[in-house]
C-alpha cells in the first residue's frame, strides 16, 4: 500500500484524470510522529500524560498538462494562488483508492513552494506539513432517525476503526405531557439610549397579570416563573410593596439586572426581497455578532455579521411575515430577547443556575410606582448594586448616618442596612453617594430633612445634589441648608418639587448621574429619604411582550452506555418543528429557529473536551425525559478507518 493515494483536488482547483492538471504525493501518506508529553517523578521513569499525532512533511507534486502559453499562464496562476501559504492552510483532498468511499480531507500549511527543474515552469513541488486530522474519513454522510414518545433504549452501529464525533438534532414533534415550564412569553426589549452600563429593566414592559394566572392554574406561587435573558436564566424579582406592581396583582413588574450597550441605529444600504438571507446595511458599528431587528413590520434575527454585512438572516420572526424591504429603510435593534417562563409545577433547575445567577443582587428601588420611566427611592437599603446608589469616604470624622431623628440629632452609631442618604456634621475629605444610569434623566423630585447646628455661613460646605453627564458636564440641583436658619436646632423637612435636569440642560440632555457629597467642615446634618427620578422619554427603553406561547420544554439526557458518557440538554423554550442542532466535533449548540448559539443549553456528564461520541461497532443509548412528547432525534457522522 505504498501508494494508495490520489490527490483528487488542491484547495478549489479539481486535479482528477482530465482536469489539465496532475498531482500526486511523492511518498506513501503515512501517520505523523506521535506528540508525547511526559511529567518527570523523583523516583522512575517519567510519567506519560498525553499522546497526540504530530506533524509529518509531506511532498506534493504538481504539474500543469498543456502546451498553449496562455493556457498554461493561467493554470500556473491558478495554482500559484492555491498554493501560497500566506493565505492560509491549504485543503487537500485525497482519495485512498479510485471508486473506494474513503477519502482524506486534509489541511496542510506549504512551508517552501519549489520549482521542479526540467519542466520548462510546469511542475512545482509543495512541501506540506498537516494542520488537522490524519485519518481516513467516509465520503458518504452516515444517518439514523430515532423517534421516541417516551423514555427508552437504542443501539446504533458505526462501521470504521476510530471514534466519530457526530451532529446530533433534536426535533420536537408534539406536546411534552408534563413539562416543567409549560408557558412562555417572548419579550422584545429596544435599548434607545446612547450610552450604556448595567441598567434594571422591567421585562414586562408594564405588567403581567399574575392575577390572572394564579386564578387559571397557570403558576401557584412566585417560585414557578423564571427568565431568560437572550437564552440565558437570569434572577428576577418582583415589587415587595404589596402594592398594584407586586406579585398575585394584574400589573406585576418582573425586574432583571442587566449591562446594556450604546444604542446602534442601522439601516438597509440596498434592497432586500422576501427571501434574503444575506443583507447589506449601514449604521451597523456596535451591533453583536447575531441578535435580532424589526424592519418595517418584520422582524428578523440574523447568525453573525462583518461590516456592512448581517449573514443568517431569519425572516419573519415571533409572528411578523417576510417583505421585501427598500434601501435606506431604518431598523430597530433589539439587544435584548427575553422570555418569561411558567408553569404550575415549575421549578427552575440547580443545574442552570450559573455563579452570576447565584451572586446576583436586586435594584434596591423596588417600590411601589417604579417603572422603565420612572424609579421610586424610598428607601436606600443594598448600596453597591447596580443601578442603586455605592457609597465612598475619605479621610472623616462624618462618615454614614442613619436618618435624622424626630428629636434633630442623629444616631452615632452605624446601622447596617441605612433607611436614608444621609451625613453627619463634622470634617471629611469626601463622602459621596454616586448613582449612574444609562439612559437620560428628566426630572429628580426628592424629600429630605436637615437639622443646621448654627448659621449656614458657618457651614459653607453643606450637602450638595449634583447632575452630570459622562464628559463631565454638571449643574448643581440642590444645596442642603440654603435660605434656612438655625432656629434653636430644630428639624426642617423639606419637599423640593420637580428639578427638571431637561430645563436645566436645554434640549439635549445626556446626563445619567447623580451625586449627593460633602466635603471639608460641614456643621448640617441633613438626609435625604425618598426620591423620584424620571428618564428621557426619547431614550427610555421600549419593552414589547408578546403573546402566550406553549413551547416544547426540553430537559433531555442521551446516554451513550457502550462508551459511558452522557449528554443533558435543557432548553426551555423550544418551538414545535424548529431544532437544536449539536455539532460534536465543533462543539457547538446551535438553535435552528433563529440560528441563535445555544452552548449553555449542553452539558456533559464529566470534564470531557468533546459531547457525545461514537465507538466503532455496537453503541448502546438511554434516552430520558420526564413527560417526554414525540421526539425526533437525527444522528449524523462520517466513518473513520486507518487505511
Amino acid at each position: 500500500m505504498t501508494h494508495t493515494t490520489r490527490v483528487i483536488s488542491i484547495g478549489n482547483i479539481n486535479v482528477e484524470s482530465g482536469s489539465g492538471y496532475a498531482a500526486t504525493l511523492a511518498q506513501s501518506f503515512v501517520q505523523p510522529e506521535a506528540i508525547i508529553s511526559r511529567a518527570q517523578r523523583d523516583a522512575g521513569a517519567s510519567l506519560v500524560t498525553n499522546v497526540s499525532l504530530g506533524q509529518h512533511v509531506y511532498y506534493l507534486q504538481a504539474l500543469v498538462l498543456n502546451d498553449e502559453p496562455d493556457v498554461v499562464d493561467a493554470r500556473r496562476r491558478a495554482l500559484l494562488r492555491e498554493l501560497d501559504a500566506t493565505r492560509g492552510p491549504l485543503t487537500v483532498v485525497i482519495e485512498n483508492a479510485q471508486g473506494t468511499a474513503r477519502r482524506r480531507f486534509m489541511q496542510f500549511v506549504v512551508s517552501q513552494l519549489q520549482q521542479v527543474e526540467g519542466q520548462g515552469g510546469h511542475g512545482f513541488l509543495a512541501p506540506l506539513e498537516a494542520a488537522d486530522d490524519v485519518r481516513w474519513q467516509g465520503v458518504d454522510v452516515v444517518e439514523a432517525n430515532w423517534t421516541l414518545n417516551a423514555s427508552g433504549t437504542r443501539s446504533l452501529t458505526v462501521a470504521g476503526d476510530l471514534d466519530v464525533y457526530p451532529v446530533y438534532t433534536l426535533t420536537p414533534n408534539s406536546a411534552k405531557a408534563t413539562p416543567n415550564w409549560p408557558y412562555s412569553r417572548a419579550v422584545l426589549v429596544e435599548w434607545r439610549s446612547p450610552v450604556g452600563g448595567f441598567h434594571p429593566i422591567d421585562v414586562t414592559g408594564g405588567g403581567l397579570d399574575t392575577e390572572a394566572l394564579l386564578g387559571a392554574g397557570k403558576i401557584a406561587d412566585g417560585s414557578n416563573i423564571a427568565v431568560l435573558v437572550n437564552g440565558v436564566l437570569t434572577r428576577h424579582w418582583y415589587q415587595p410593596d404589596g402594592g398594584a406592581n407586586s406579585f398575585g396583582e394584574a400589573q406585576t413588574h418582573i425586574w432583571v439586572n442587566h449591562r446594556f450597550q450604546p444604542a446602534v441605529h442601522p439601516s438597509l444600504s440596498g434592497y432586500v426581497s422576501a427571501a434574503d438571507t444575506t443583507w447589506s446595511v449601514v449604521g451597523d458599528a456596535g451591533l453583536p455578532s447575531r441578535g435580532a431587528l424589526k424592519v418595517d413590520d418584520e422582524i428578523v434575527s440574523y447568525t453573525s455579521r462583518a461590516p456592512g454585512k448581517l449573514y443568517g438572516v431569519s425572516r419573519g420572526r415571533y409572528g411578523t411575515t417576510a417583505a421585501a424591504h427598500t434601501a435606506r429603510t431604518g431598523m430597530i435593534h433589539y439587544p435584548v430577547i427575553a422570555q418569561i417562563l411558567y408553569g404550575p409545577n415549575a421549578v427552575t433547575p440547580e443545574a442552570m443556575k450559573d455563579s452570576a445567577y447565584n451572586s446576583a443582587q436586586p435594584p434596591a428601588f423596588l417600590t411601589h410606582g417604579s417603572s422603565n420611566a420612572e424609579w421610586v427611592y424610598n428607601t436606600f437599603a443594598g448600596f453597591e448594586q447596580p443601578g442603586s446608589w455605592s457609597y465612598t469616604s475619605y479621610k472623616n470624622s462624618l462618615g454614614f448616618v442613619t436618618e435624622s431623628q424626630p428629636a434633630g440629632w442623629w444616631t452615632p452609631t452605624w446601622d447596617y442596612p441605612w433607611e436614608a442618604m444621609g451625613f453627619k456634621a463634622g470634617w471629611t475629605d469626601a463622602s459621596v453617594y454616586r448613582l449612574r444610569v444609562a439612559v437620560a434623566l428628566k426630572a429628580v423630585r426628592f424629600t429630605a430633612r436637615h437639622m443646621i447646628r448654627m448659621s449656614p455661613s458657618a457651614s459653607p460646605n453643606a450637602p450638595l445634589l449634583v447632575a452630570s453627564a459622562d464628559d463631565g458636564r454638571r449643574v448643581t440641583l440642590w444645596t442642603e441648608g440654603a435660605g434656612a436658619t438655625r432656629e434653636n436646632n430644630i428639624l426642617y423637612s423639606h419637599d423640593t418639587g420637580d428639578f427638571s435636569v431637561a430645563d436645566v440642560f436645554g434640549d439635549a440632555p445626556a446626563y445619567n448621574n447623580l451625586t449627593w457629597s460633602v466635603s471639608g467642615n460641614s456643621y448640617v446634618q441633613a438626609d435625604i429619604q425618598q426620591m423620584v427620578i424620571a428618564f428621557d422619554d426619547n431614550y427610555t427603553p421600549a419593552v414589547t411582550m408578546l403573546a402566550e406561547e406553549t413551547d416544547y420544554d426540553l430537559d433531555l439526557t442521551i446516554a451513550n452506555t457502550t462508551a459511558g458518557e452522557s449528554l443533558t440538554v435543557q432548553f426551555p423554550n423550544l418551538a414545535p418543528g424548529a431544532s437544536l442542532v449539536i455539532d460534536s466535533a465543533l462543539q457547538t449548540v446551535v438553535y435552528t429557529a433563529d440560528g441563535s448559539n445555544q452552548y449553555r443549553g449542553a452539558r456533559r456528564d464529566a470534564s470531557r473536551p468533546r459531547f457525545l461520541r461514537l465507538l466503532p461497532g455496537v453503541n448502546n443509548f438511554t434516552i430520558s425525559e420526564a413527560g417526554m412528547g414525540t421526539l425526533n432525534i437525527n444522528i449524523q457522522y462520517r466513518p473513520r478507518w486507518y487505511t
